[in-house]
C-alpha cells in the first residue's frame, strides 16, 4: 500500500542471490522515496530489548533527581550520561523539550549507574546488539547505492544509544502544524514534534504506537509489527547521497497522561569521515553542502539543539 512502511526481511539480505537482489532494490526504492523501512529477522534478541526497557524505567521512576544530575556531563556536550528535562530544543524551536534522556556510546567510557542495578549491564548488552545490526545495515546501503559491501567497515561508529523518557501529560499536542516543520530536533508539547535525524541511520524497536511519518503532507502511522525495528535514513546519509536518500520527517504522539519510552540507536560514521556527496551521486551545489566531515555537521546541529 502507498501510505505503509514496507517490512523487509534481514535474512534475504544475508541469504545472497536473488533473495539479496529483491531486498536491494526494496531497500533503494523504500530510502528514496519514503527514508523509512521496518525490518524483520534483525538480530536483535527480544531479551536485550524487554530488558533494556526494563531497567529504563526503573532509572528514570525510581531515582531522584539529584542522583539522574549526578549523571549529567554538560562538559562532553551532554554525549554521554544524563540530559535533564527542557534542555534540547528542535532546530528554530522556542521551546525547549517536555523530555529526559539517557546517553549511552562505545567511544567514551560510561559512567556505572550503582543506583539501578542492572541498568548499564542491559545498556550495554543492547547497544551492543543495534551496533552490530546497524553494521549489517550499512553493508546493505553500500551496496543498494551501487559501493562496496565493506564501504562504511572502516568509516562506520561514533553511534549513540538514547534512552527516552516523555513524562505523562494532561493535554499532549497532537500533531506538528504544516507552517512549523522545521529539519531537525524535537520541541516542547508533544512526545516529539516533527524532526529529522542528524544521523546516518536510525534504528529504533517498534514496541509502541505514536510514531507518524509525514507523506504527501499528511502524517501517516507507522504500523507495529511485532520483534521489529523501524531503519530511517538521517540527515547525514541524505546530504551523503545529495538528497537521493530521503531523512524522513516524522513526529511522535502522546497519548493523554501515559508516559512514553523509546530507545533509538542513532548510527554515526567518525567523525573525522568525508560526507561530501561522492561524484557518482551526480553535481551538486557547494552553498547547499557547507560540512565536509560527519564532526562538522554533528558539531553544528548539537549547537542549534542546545546540547553543547
Amino acid at each position: 500500500m502507498k501510505n505503509r512502511i514496507e517490512v523487509l526481511d534481514l535474512n534475504n539480505f544475508l541469504t545472497g542471490g536473488v533473495p539479496r537482489a529483491d531486498f536491494l532494490h526494496m531497500l533503494k526504492k523504500e530510502f528514496t522515496n519514503k527514508g523509512f523501512i521496518i525490518l524483520t529477522n534483525h538480530g536483535i534478541p527480544r531479551e536485550d530489548v524487554e530488558n533494556a526497557y526494563f531497567y529504563m524505567k526503573k532509572f528514570f521512576t525510581e531515582t531522584t533527581l539529584a542522583q539522574r544530575l549526578s549523571y549529567e556531563y554538560t562538559n562532553l556536550g551532554h554525549q554521554i550520561g544524563y540530559t535533564p528535562l527542557r534542555v534540547e530544543k528542535a532546530v528554530g524551536a522556542k521551546n525547549p523539550d517536555e523530555k529526559h534522556f539517557w546517553h549511552h556510546r562505545s567511544e567514551d567510557k560510561m559512567p556505572y549507574v550503582a543506583n539501578v542495578r542492572g541498568f548499564s549491564e542491559a545498556n550495554e548488552k543492547l547497544f551492543n546488539s543495534f551496533r552490530n545490526c546497524a553494521v549489517t545495515m550499512l553493508k546493505a546501503v553500500a551496496m543498494s547505492l551501487g559501493l562496496d559491501e565493506t564501504f562504511f567497515d572502516d568509516k562506520e561508529g561514533n553511534s549513540t544509544m538514547r534512552l527516552i523518557h516523555y513524562p505523562a501529560s494532561a493535554s499532549p499536542k497532537q500533531s506538528t502544524l504544516m507552517n512549523e516543520i522545521v529539519a531537525g530536533g524535537n520541541s516542547a508539547s508533544m512526545c516529539a514534534e516533527g524532526h529529522s535525524d542528524i544521523n546516518f541511520i536510525t534504528l529504533l524497536p517498534a514496541k509502541y504506537k505514536g510514531l507518524e511519518l509525514l507523506m504527501n503532507k499528511k502524517w501517516i502511522p507507522v504500523q507495529i509489527v511485532d520483534d521489529s525495528i523501524i531503519v530511517n535514513v538521517g540527515d547525514m546519509l541524505q546530504y551523503f547521497t545529495n538528497n537521493i536518500y530521503k531523512s524522513g520527517y516524522h513526529q511522535v504522539v502522546c497519548e493523554k497522561n501515559i508516559a512514553r519510552y523509546s530507545m533509538p540507536y542513532f548510527g554515526h560514521v567518525h567523525q573525522n569521515v568525508r560526507i561530501l556527496p561522492l561524484p557518482q551521486f551526480g553535481p551538486y551545489n557547494p552553498k547547499d553542502f557547507l560540512f565536509a566531515t560527519a564532526g562538522e555537521y554533528l558539531d553544528q546541529r548539537l549547537k542549534e539543539i542546545g546540547l553543547i
